[in-house]
């Protein structure tokens, strides 16, 4: 790749930060429930990929708001027709019959930035909204990857988005069903 599109940085990231989930992971192979030993290394490691990942959008999203062409909504105008990140020759037509007109550039361009601030803030969203969001994410980083050629980048940015909006905690506590007896090194209690 002759560009620099951020995706290997963002995947570099992340494989450090799932390290102390893979090291403290006690199963023989991943289908299997993990232990509660490491229950809180695998949470704060957790947690801390989920707050980079919040960074990651909400940096993305407030650093546009210092660029006039984000603000007045005109910057994908440019970026549809920039030599390096522009659409490939068989999308420019499209591109350009659409980014013809004033408002479907503003709509697409204010979307991209209240989508990135959604994204930044999904923790703190209640739970129904994640699924959606991740469905919208996807789809996101799939159009810039068609758009604008940056696949790794949209497949790290994907590992991102399922980190980050899974739609549920990951339960690290065994089942009865998989092999260990339903009392079986747990305290008594409601």
């Amino acid at each position: 790749m002759t560009t620099l599109d951020g995706g290997d940085q963002v995947a570099a990231l992340l494989a450090l930060l799932l390290v102390p989930i893979s090291l403290t992971d006690s199963r023989r192979w991943h289908w299997h429930p993990c232990f509660p030993r490491y229950v809180e290394v695998q949470g704060w490691s957790l947690l801390a990929i989920r707050m980079q990942c919040s960074v990651i959008y909400l940096q993305a999203c407030l650093a546009k708001l210092s660029v006039p062409e984000w603000v007045d909504g005109t910057a994908l105008y440019y970026w549809m027709r920039h030599p390096s990140f522009g659409p490939p020759e068989p999308l420019r037509a499209l591109t350009d019959t659409i980014f013809l007109y004033g408002p479907p550039v503003a709509a697409v361009t204010w979307g991209t930035l209240v989508l990135e601030f959604c994204l930044g803030i999904a923790c703190i969203l209640p739970r129904a909204v994640r699924p959606p969001l991740l469905s919208l994410g996807i789809t996101f980083h799939l159009v810039i990857a068609c758009a604008m050629g940056l696949w790794s980048f949209a497949i790290a940015m994907w590992a991102v988005l399922l980190l980050l909006l899974h739609p549920g905690d990951v339960s690290f506590r065994p089942t009865p069903a998989h092999g260990r007896a339903a009392g079986a090194g747990s305290r008594a209690g409601p």
